[in-house]
């Protein structure tokens, strides 16, 4: 199994639509996805930063989750003043 952290930060004025766009449209999305296990987000409001933790069956699969995203969902996600950075994958060793 393999661990996909993202972390990011987001503009706090959107904080209630960031939090309706993960539930809606990328937990949803990530739980239809073969290889699909777990998935956990966290905000920290003072800071306006956020973490998102998914877990998956393979690397490959933990890898290219972003790229399932078409177009149109990482537009509304930008637009609402989230940037993300490069994910970090890791092999669960316990």
């Amino acid at each position: 199994m393999y661990i996909r952290i993202t972390n990011g930060r987001y503009d706090a004025s959107h904080e209630d639509e960031v939090k309706t766009m993960v539930e809606s449209t990328v937990n949803s999305a990530a739980r239809q996805l073969p290889g699909f296990g777990t998935y956990i987000g966290g905000l920290n409001h003072d800071n306006a930063l956020l973490t998102v933790i998914t877990t998956w069956e393979t690397e490959e699969q933990a890898r290219g989750f972003r790229d399932l995203f078409d177009a149109e969902v990482l537009t509304q996600i930008r637009d609402m003043g989230v940037e993300l950075d490069a994910p970090q994958v890791y092999e669960t060793v316990v």
